[in-house]
């Protein structure tokens, strides 16, 4: 069974949750529909249509298809907030009707998804020193403590973050890891 652990939730998540409230992903709806031929902007053939073309890469695909076969996510407890409350900003803005947002809810319901409770009590020690030396957010700093407590890669798509794991070791989830 593959995991994506310390999944960064914030960082392109919203895009994923929008077309997925669409109907395209998840355990209660078809699974992510796959590309024809690599496009102009040289996406690979068989990457989900979750993430739009401009963004898509060859680990966003990876990562989203490991997640719609049923990978396990390992995630901050705080990531279910963040999750939700991305949701809900997007139907504020009318990016998403409060029936897409509840179909995004349920689907979500349906991840395989463990969740590390250590975070709270880590808020006054190591968070917060990871957060100052590497000048991230606290939480931020939950998924860069989750993947290097438990020598798992992280997989996102900020580049403060990304940079602080690799000055960290903190490996990143890539296609084949």
């Amino acid at each position: 069974m593959t995991t994506v652990t310390a999944f960064e939730a914030k960082t392109r998540f919203g895009e994923l949750l929008e077309r997925v409230a669409k109907g395209r992903g998840g355990r209660d709806h078809p699974a992510p529909q796959a590309c024809g031929p690599a496009g102009a902007r040289g996406r690979p053939t068989g990457t989900p249509h979750i993430v739009p073309p401009a963004q898509s890469t060859d680990d966003t695909a990876a990562t989203l298809i490991a997640i719609a076969e049923g990978a396990t996510l390992e995630v901050p407890a705080l990531w279910p907030l963040e999750v939700a409350n991305a949701l809900t900003v997007l139907e504020r803005r009318g990016k998403l009707t409060a029936a897409e947002r509840q179909i995004a809810l349920g689907w979500l319901r349906g991840l395989r998804v463990r969740f590390d409770h250590e975070m709270a009590g880590l808020a006054f020690s190591r968070l917060s020193e990871l957060a100052s030396a590497y000048k991230l957010s606290i939480y931020d700093a939950s998924y860069l403590e989750l993947a290097d407590r438990r020598r798992l890669p992280l997989a996102c798509k900020d580049e403060p973050l990304r940079a602080a794991a690799k000055k960290c070791g903190v490996a990143l989830y890539s296609v084949g890891s």
